[in-house]
């Protein structure tokens, strides 16, 4: 390109090179008579011809080179494919195999805890029973041996009868126990969830860092009241149907745009869009229209395009719509960017930030009648009866007869007394009275 010809307007020729490197104004490189610009030359239509020949004979030059590269691949693609992916597969391999070690392992472990439980449980059970035992035999010697002296008076004959009784209720509450014990042990077994994630144990296919799918890119604030960003979407056919989003911010607002894939009844999945304000902090609602555009990756006159308009509002701060475009027309319609592997969705917003001011207009009172009002969302519209316009009304203009009191709403056909101030961008309805 460097050495491209030009034609200047003085009719003598020159270098691309020495042209493209000056940014301003300066003299003519030939006859240094006239002062130029590289813009003046390259915009004269022999040189804007020779440029753009000379641009597409370099990108076929590279596109040749580049398929020459890819021809090398041509002959065994698949042995290409299958060694890129080796290392993936022997890492999962591998995996497998440590993974069976490492739960053996822990299963048998745990088994064998299990079973030292039972062992030391047997133990201390057989223990026991050997000691109530020992007890029984003894209290069966003691009553064996026992014998009443026909001398003993009777109340000490009764002492010795109820003692011995006792013993004998004792030991029949201990034969109990023992015979409960050597019929059941005192452990029951309850089996383990079957419903554990394996992904967690064994591991899963993630992108690769540099391959992350959601990015924003290209965002232009103009100003506080215009914004513009592009959300492309990397990976496309790994991470469709799954969700992406990116925030972006333009001064005292948060806005995030989320891509996300719905299936309808037919089980065709379609791509939604949100929009959400999540800063709506120091102003109560702002009012926004602007574009949702997919990019067309074959021909710009081809983006899908779709029109936003919603007063965001603390209440009420998301824009959605779930049917934005199909699947298959993102394939089939030029939207997915094959070299890439991505879609990219743009987002144009014109923001309306109202600002009242403390003295209305000096204008006499208006009258109207409300279009509607929703006490939801705390805004509405009111029609002028002098020239049917429609003002725009938020709950800050309503008020009742005593001037320090707020109302919450208005019906639909009420009649209505309002002032008219200025918004950055508009006219809204102020002090505004019913004439019930």
């Amino acid at each position: 390109m460097d050495d491209l010809i030009i034609v200047l307007p003085c009719g003598f020729t020159s270098l691309y090179k020495y042209i493209f490197n000056n940014k301003s104004k300066f003299p003519c490189p030939v006859c240094q008579t006239h002062d130029i610009t590289s813009q003046e030359c390259f915009n004269m239509t022999k040189n804007n011809m020779a440029i753009k020949e000379k641009d597409f004979d370099l990108k076929k030059e590279n596109f040749i080179k580049c398929l020459e590269k890819l021809q090398v691949y041509e002959n065994d693609p698949k042995n290409i494919f299958n060694n890129s992916y080796e290392n993936l597969q022997n890492q999962i391999d591998l995996r497998r195999e440590e993974i069976k070690l490492i739960l053996n392992e822990k299963i048998d472990n745990y088994y064998e805890n299990l079973l030292e439980k039972i062992k030391l449980e047997k133990a201390a059970q057989l223990n026991e029973f050997e000691i109530n035992d020992q007890k029984l035999r003894s209290l069966e010697q003691s009553l064996k041996a026992l014998k009443f002296e026909n001398n003993l008076v009777v109340q000490e004959k009764s002492s010795i009868i109820d003692n011995y009784a006792n013993k004998i209720d004792n030991g029949m509450k201990l034969i109990q126990n023992t015979q409960d014990n050597l019929r059941a042990n005192s452990w029951i077994f309850t089996k383990g969830t079957d419903n554990y994630q394996i992904e967690d144990i064994f591991g899963k296919l993630d992108l690769k860092k540099e391959a992350k799918s959601g990015k924003i890119c290209d965002s232009d604030v103009k100003s506080q009241s215009e914004v513009t960003c592009k959300l492309i979407i990397d990976n496309f056919l790994m991470v469709s149907p799954k969700s992406k989003s990116v925030s972006f911010e333009n001064k005292n607002l948060r806005w995030t745009i989320k891509a996300e894939f719905y299936k309808n009844s037919k089980n065709k999945f379609s791509l939604g869009i949100h929009l959400q304000c999540d800063s709506l902090l120091i102003f109560d609602y702002v009012k926004v229209s602007g574009l949702i555009k997919l990019l067309n990756a074959q021909n710009d006159k081809n983006n899908f395009i779709c029109e936003c308009e919603k007063f965001f509002s603390k209440e009420n701060c998301i824009w959605y719509n779930k049917n934005f475009i199909s699947l298959n027309d993102i394939y089939e319609k030029g939207f997915h960017n094959l070299a890439t592997d991505s879609i990219t969705i743009e987002v144009c917003l014109n923001i309306d930030i109202p600002k009242f001011f403390s003295n209305p207009s000096a204008n006499k009172k208006v009258n109207g009648k409300v279009k509607w009002y929703d006490a939801k969302i705390s805004y509405g519209f009111i029609i002028c009866d002098d020239n049917n316009e429609e003002i725009f009304v938020h709950q800050h203009g309503l008020l009742k007869a005593n001037k320090n009191e707020r109302i919450k709403g208005l019906s639909k056909g009420e009649k209505v007394e309002f002032d008219i101030v200025e918004s950055e961008k508009g006219r809204e309805a102020a002090n505004v009275r019913s004439k019930k």
